[in-house]
């Protein structure tokens, strides 16, 4: 969703950049996700070769 910085009309993403009132067109913000990004372990992945 976009938001005028002028006016607060909401638009949806697949619409022009500009408000018909003219003022450019703000993302409006994204809560972040509750949950923690993931754990990754040393002992997987790449890591497996990084005693050669």
């Amino acid at each position: 969703m976009r938001t005028c910085s002028v006016c607060d009309r909401e638009y949806p993403r697949e619409e022009p950049w500009r408000c018909s009132c003219g003022a450019p067109l703000d993302y409006a913000s994204q809560p972040l996700p509750d949950s923690r990004p993931a754990q990754f372990s040393r002992t997987s992945g790449v890591w497996d070769f990084a005693d050669f």
